[in-house]
């Protein structure tokens, strides 16, 4: 069903348009809209209408009616159309609106046809292009980037997966073995279908049909879209898709989608059939609907980008990093809680400064302009006394650069060998800012012991503790039993300190 929001401050004029497209055929959704219009002098009518659209379309980027006197405005996917009649007024312009819409829907029907009548074409090779790494289908591994994507989800629950455009069922496989999810894969191809269906997994069922045909009594925890369908359906019926997604999902479901973002990278025989999705009107559509992007796979020199969402439920904080682990070992410590806690992957460029607060300060500013909710932010380092506090918050680079072999030669000849392992956690909402920071003390081992594989630091960072006899190094013990030794403890007093 398409929806539209219907600019105006007269309730009435929802069900009127309602009706009116009832009368005319139509199967669309109005939903009253209400914005102060500023008051325009001194405009002819056209001018009048498109300075009201312009302004609209600053405050929101959904499709939307807008009406003056004899006009009617509309506004879709950033593309504008006035409808108007001088002689016989609004009713006239109304049919015209009407008839546009209903034109739009025919040609978006015919294609969708085509498109059905392609993958049906398609289906019997679908699976060995799926297995070629040389296939368009894996092109700068699409394919397994979406994969990853669906493994960084935090599901480990039971629930229910809805994967849209599931061709022969390949993703919806993955999601039935790797989870717990009930898991419904949904194409417009019986073809496709039909060589689904030939699984035997558990938890798992195929329906042929497609996406704007598809229904269900009850909602998704999870809803997949792989095979950039949102570039292959009509344009015009993007956000309508977008936004069945969203009354599809649960409150607190999760969404990942791909869709080409970049048409120059690659040729390919049905490249004229995709339109191009940027990633930022995506996540501008998404938030507008309801949907927090926490997770982004979409670098300027790939053909295809992959974005993450969540569906928020006004209970999440949103805790910012591109490591996962530094999340969950805080979940962790943080135990059962009230509060929802989503860990988002976002691209935030760090300042340059000595100053851990004032870091953490500025993540939380950036973070929170994107995302409009709730966000923690952390920053850490290593202050090494005798090194007069090196490598302090550039610890990562150091850490990249020197390793930990590097620091132990630093300190060859020094006995002063203590160092503060200090952590900055910082909580932001849109008013309250509050900061707090851990420090735990250390010494620098004369070797580096334990784990190569972990944070290079960790191989020479001694606790400094009685309860740590036996003078081990971070990577020298278990993930349990490092908590503890960390900073992890107090940091997780203090955030339930906020959240309560």
């Amino acid at each position: 069903m398409r929806s539209f929001q219907l600019i105006t401050s007269d309730p009435r004029k929802v069900k009127a348009y309602q009706c009116y497209a009832k009368s005319a055929g139509l199967s669309i959704e109005i939903q009253l809209k209400h914005i102060d219009l500023p008051a325009y002098q001194n405009s002819g009518q056209d001018e009048l209408l498109q300075q009201k659209i312009l302004y609209v379309k600053e405050r929101t980027s959904l499709p939307f009616i807008i009406e003056d006197r004899a006009a009617i405005g509309i506004s879709y996917l950033n593309q504008e159309t006035m409808f108007y009649d001088q002689i016989e007024g609004l009713v006239s312009a109304l049919d015209e609106l009407f008839a546009f819409l209903q034109n739009i829907q025919q040609e978006e029907r015919c294609a969708d046809e085509q498109m059905r009548k392609r993958w049906d074409t398609r289906a019997k090779d679908w699976s060995t292009h799926l297995q070629d790494p040389s296939s368009y289908v894996n092109y700068q591994e699409g394919y397994q980037r979406f994969l990853n994507a669906l493994h960084e989800l935090p599901i480990d629950h039971s629930g229910r997966a809805l994967d849209i455009g599931c061709g022969t069922g390949e993703v919806a496989l993955q999601l039935a073995a790797t989870t717990n999810l009930d898991v419904t894969g949904i194409d417009a191809s019986s073809s496709m279908i039909e060589i689904a269906q030939q699984s035997q997994a558990q938890r798992l069922q195929f329906i042929h049909s497609s996406f704007n045909d598809f229904e269900s009594n009850e909602p998704f925890n999870l809803l997949v879209s792989r095979g950039v369908v949102l570039s292959h359906i009509p344009a015009t019926s993007l956000i309508d898709v977008l936004q069945k997604i969203t009354r599809l999902t649960t409150p607190g479901g999760y969404c990942v989608l791909d869709y080409i973002q970049n048409a120059e990278q690659g040729t390919f025989p049905s490249a004229h059939a995709l339109h191009v999705i940027r990633p930022e009107d995506l996540r501008r559509w998404m938030q507008e609907l309801g949907w927090i992007q926490i997770a982004s796979d979409a670098q300027d020199r790939h053909r295809v980008g992959i974005s993450t969402f969540y569906k928020d439920d006004q209970r999440t904080v949103y805790f910012v990093s591109g490591n996962r682990q530094k999340f969950a070992e805080l979940l962790t410590a943080v135990g059962p809680s009230n509060t929802h806690f989503v860990h988002a992957k976002l691209d935030i460029d760090e300042l340059k400064s000595d100053d851990l607060e004032y870091i953490v300060q500025d993540k939380l500013q950036r973070a929170y302009s994107t995302l409009q909710r709730p966000v923690i932010c952390t920053d850490g380092g290593i202050f090494i006394e005798a090194l007069k506090k090196f490598p302090g918050p550039n610890s990562k680079q150091a850490a990249q650069t020197l390793g930990a072999n590097g620091i132990v030669t630093l300190m060859q000849s020094i006995s002063h060998r203590t160092a503060i392992r200090k952590t900055c956690l910082g909580y932001f909402d849109g008013t309250t800012m509050r900061f707090h920071t851990a420090e735990i003390a250390c010494e620098i081992s004369q070797t580096a012991r334990g784990d190569q594989s972990s944070y290079p630091f960790d191989t020479i960072l001694v606790p400094c503790s009685d309860r740590n006899r036996d003078k081990q190094t971070y990577a020298e013990m278990s993930p349990k039993e490092r908590v503890p030794f960390t900073e992890l403890p107090q940091l997780a007093l203090f955030l339930k300190g906020i959240l309560s």
